[in-house]
């Protein structure tokens, strides 16, 4: 099915195009992102200021008129939030992700059934902040895929899971550190259910950090939405169209993602 943008009829505030856009980002995008933004702004001349957090947490910024231009979630729930109340005009998928398990290596090893060692009790499991952070929301839909096997499984994985990042208040990881890298090498889990791509960057900086793929039944996919905010001026959708181009979509697959034009999410 061909993807299509999502529409709202809206009078944006009138706004002053001084080339520059403001882009509010899920933080699973913040390596990604900076690279597409600098190609642009190479080639344009358009600034590109960005901010990255948990989409759920951006999503109130923006709706407490936060001043946003663009907004790159790591669903489509919060940018249709935003189609609906008005504060955006255009919604559209755009990228892939994939739920998977960041462990150390020697819990890897040999693993073929994963829920098993996710519901292990003596291994700690971390997640993020459902409500909050997409990740979170996700971590939830992979326990509910569990339980479709195992009677109780829902429960107990939601009891022992540690809600370690998409939340005010937690602690941050050191400047320049992956956070998930670091919340692993601190111990602050076995087992975080977080995304591919969150959990390659943390195997780049941490050593004896591995992947556990989830298999079929299981797998969860994050499709990340894009919405164009009210009043955003010409620069924002020029980048926003960018943001959709082959060029823009081969550097998002450098970094693990998977671009989604031409099916819907």
């Amino acid at each position: 099915m061909k993807a299509t943008a999502e529409n709202r009829t809206a009078t944006p505030p009138a706004v002053d195009d001084d080339g520059r856009v403001h882009l509010c980002a899920a933080g699973s995008l913040k390596a990604a992102a900076a690279g597409v933004a600098d190609r642009f702004s190479q080639s344009t001349g358009i600034s590109i200021s960005m901010e990255f957090g948990a989409s759920g947490l951006l999503r109130g910024r923006i709706e407490a008129d936060h001043r946003a231009d663009l907004f790159l979630s790591a669903d489509m729930a919060h940018p249709r939030a935003l189609l609906k109340s008005g504060l955006a005009v255009t919604v559209a998928p755009l990228l892939t992700n994939r739920l998977c398990l960041l462990t150390r290596r020697e819990l890897a090893t040999g693993v073929s059934d994963p829920a098993s060692l996710l519901l292990d009790p003596s291994l700690s499991v971390g997640m993020s902040t459902p409500g909050n952070d997409p990740s979170g929301d996700y971590a939830l839909e992979l326990f509910r895929r569990i339980e479709t096997t195992r009677t109780g499984a829902f429960a107990a994985l939601v009891e022992k899971a540690l809600r370690l990042t998409g939340a005010p208040g937690l602690p941050p990881a050191p400047a320049g550190r992956n956070i998930y890298g670091w919340l692993m090498e601190t111990e602050k889990a076995d087992i975080f259910v977080t995304y591919r791509t969150n959990a390659t960057r943390a195997m780049a900086e941490v050593e004896g950090l591995a992947i556990i793929d989830l298999p079929a039944p299981l797998a969860v996919d994050a499709h990340y939405g894009l919405a164009q905010l009210a009043g955003a001026g010409p620069s924002a959708k020029a980048f926003h169209s960018y943001l959709s181009s082959a060029e823009a979509t081969a550097h998002f697959n450098r970094f693990g993602f998977i671009g989604i034009k031409g099916e819907q999410a």
